[in-house]
């Protein structure tokens, strides 16, 4: 008669990621006698697991997991009551979907949804993109706690969007879940799940919203207000940071993590690794951006690493930028990426190409850089220059 032991949880650490920290965990038991090692899907670090209760600490994953284990005992058990031969060919076979007793369309979706975000960390997701699923999977479950595979429809989907809306959100907000949703169903359609692509049937309504940028003149508004404030204000440190993404186009991210190691004076550009892509990129020193850099040289006297002093959280920066905006006379809807169309807008209406602008964006898909670049009266007004002369038979030279 086939028997097996108990199954326990196991975290391999020789198997430990150097990139992320990470080992995986494993379920350890045996069949009849015979070792049998499964992996699980699911990683940790040593922080991360109670080597006494072999165990994850993390409490949701420590229930995944916990479930998987039953699952597997469960079916098992089956095979036995029904004098079947049970071996880890069994558990293979049952984890696959073969002679699975319960079938790939009636597992659990969100399961399914925790381990797209599992594998999601392991890829190098960055930890707002990591919380931000998790939120929208507990939103999910919030919406409808027991949902199988076979469960994903048109009528589901419609059904939580009718509940987001109940919920407040607005077209922008429910856009952003269901597409964080829908990646979670074109993974499982990647890895052959039987599940229904409701999403061709369904759209995403997203409100198309004009993303301003500053015009030169009111990038100048700003500049005569910095003398304005004393030079160690939180105001005068979120003007001139906002400033400097407007002549360098990086992220208020990159901003913040800007190196002195980074800054060249002698060749006048700044290389950087982009902290949300991890790619380089270098732009050239404008004289306006060495003007704010030189502000903050003090900083690499006192021996920081960074051009920019960490003095506020960002958030407190944003807000000092909005009020400083308003107070400029300034309508706009200005936040911190407003700098980075600034630069792309007004390096296009200088006579940049959108490739060149793209490279110095850091962008990978130049579709990228097309949805930050806006038509301006001031591109439309060389074009309307050029466009007189547009195949005009006046221009053409008789041969």
């Amino acid at each position: 008669m086939s028997k097996f032991t108990p199954i326990r949880g196991s975290l391999k650490t020789e198997k430990t990621s150097k990139k992320t920290g990470k080992a995986p965990i494993i379920f350890r038991f045996t069949i009849s006698g015979n070792p049998v090692k499964i992996p699980t899907g699911f990683h940790a670090t040593k922080d991360e697991w109670d080597f006494i209760k072999q165990e994850p600490k993390n409490p949701r994953l420590r229930k995944i997991i916990q479930d998987k284990k039953s699952e597997i005992e469960n079916h098992l058990y089956a095979k036995i009551d029904a004098k079947i031969k049970i071996s880890k060919q069994t558990v293979d076979d049952f984890l696959n979907g073969k002679n699975n007793d319960i079938k790939l369309e009636n597992q659990s979706f969100h399961d399914h949804y925790l381990q797209y975000i599992e594998r999601g960390k392991e890829r190098g997701w960055r930890d707002k993109t990591i919380k931000t699923y998790q939120s929208s999977q507990r939103v999910f479950q919030e919406f409808r706690h027991n949902v199988r595979i076979f469960d994903i429809s048109l009528k589901l989907l419609e059904d939580y969007e009718t509940y987001l809306r109940k919920k407040g959100r607005k077209d922008g907000g429910i856009a952003t879940e269901q597409k964080r949703l829908k990646s979670v169903v074109a993974d499982l359609k990647r890895h052959d799940f039987p599940i229904s692509n409701s999403y061709q049937n369904y759209t995403i309504r997203v409100k198309k919203t004009k993303k301003d940028y500053l015009e030169e003149d009111e990038v100048f508004k700003l500049e005569d207000l910095v003398e304005t404030f004393e030079r160690s204000s939180g105001k005068r440190q979120a003007l001139q940071m906002f400033l400097f993404g407007c002549y360098t186009g990086f992220r208020i991210s990159d901003i913040l993590e800007l190196r002195w190691s980074e800054v060249d004076f002698k060749k006048q550009e700044i290389k950087k690794s982009q902290v949300k892509t991890d790619d380089s990129v270098a732009v050239i020193m404008t004289p306006a951006a060495a003007k704010v850099i030189a502000e903050f040289y003090k900083t690499k006297k006192d021996g920081s690493l960074f051009v920019f002093p960490k003095t506020y959280k960002e958030n407190t920066y944003r807000q000092y930028t909005k009020k400083i905006v308003e107070s400029a006379g300034i309508t706009k809807k200005i936040g911190f990426h407003t700098a980075r169309r600034t630069f792309a807008t007004l390096q296009l209406e200088d006579g940049e190409d959108i490739y060149t602008i793209s490279q110095l964006l850091g962008h990978t898909d130049i579709k990228t850089t097309q949805r930050y670049l806006n038509f301006s009266e001031k591109s439309l007004k060389k074009h309307k220059e050029k466009g007189r002369n547009f195949l005009s038979r006046k221009n053409k030279t008789k041969k």
